[in-house]
């Protein structure tokens, strides 16, 4: 032990266990991979707290964040509804999306995160000063990520 159990060293086993957490998950991502390969994927749907999914995705990549000196933001409405989806694989879309954005952003560049009510449903939008894609590799009118197609589908 490094000294008596302050603030500080309980903030950092709240780090590690979430990190551990999302080890777990991960692996837990490697069996679900083969799940869908064998055709017995399921999709544990729940009423989910989309605002806290956020939350704590963003605690999970601040240390990433600040090692890079990237600046990380969050607009999320104080009235957000509850959202139906899978907790774990929502969480694994969010971390994954703010993972690569600070990852391809450069010192003193900024991501953020916002939640939105669009067209009847919600829209998760996550914006980064980095690199970007290609143009050839994401045509104009096809966004980078879309959830539900495959890039090479039309957008409708």
């Amino acid at each position: 032990m490094l000294g008596p159990l302050n603030v500080r060293y309980r903030d950092y086993g709240g780090d590690i266990f979430s990190s551990g957490k999302h080890l777990l998950n991960l692996i837990n991502e490697i069996l679900d991979l083969a799940k869908l390969e064998s055709g017995q994927f399921k999709l544990d749907e729940e009423e989910v707290d989309l605002a806290g999914i956020v939350r704590d995705s963003m605690r999970l990549v601040e240390a990433q964040a600040e090692k890079g000196r990237v600046e990380l933001s969050e607009v999320l409405p104080a009235d957000l509804p509850l959202l139906r989806a899978d907790d774990r694989r929502m969480r694994q879309i969010i971390i994954n999306l703010l993972s690569n954005a600070v990852k391809f952003t450069p010192e003193r560049g900024r991501v953020s995160v916002s939640v939105m009510r669009k067209n009847g449903g919600l829209a998760i939008e996550v914006r980064d000063t980095g690199i970007g894609i290609a143009a050839r590799r994401n045509p104009p009118g096809h966004g980078a990520v879309r959830p539900g197609r495959k890039p090479d589908q039309p957008q409708i």
